[in-house]
């Protein structure tokens, strides 16, 4: 099992990461877009996972090629 808390570590080229409230839950909190950059951590912890949908989106410009990975931590869970 693994616990909610994540930590994200970007790798390469530059990209937008979003975040939105899921849909059909009353969650009131709005949509936040960021730019990640190469080796910038985003930490998603508490509610973050259960109340937003997140996504790094693809590449802005057309044709670029320049290539970006994530490294995704996550605590395992003792049962």
């Amino acid at each position: 099992l693994w616990g909610y808390e994540t930590a994200v570590v970007s790798v390469g080229a530059a990209r937008r990461f979003a975040f939105r409230p899921i849909p059909g839950l009353q969650s009131k909190g709005k949509a936040h877009n960021f730019i990640v950059m190469n080796g910038d951590v985003t930490e998603m912890f508490g509610q973050c996972q259960q109340k937003f949908q997140h996504t790094v989106k693809t590449a802005e410009g057309r044709g670029e090629a320049a290539s970006r990975s994530s490294l995704v931590y996550k605590k395992t869970l003792n049962r």
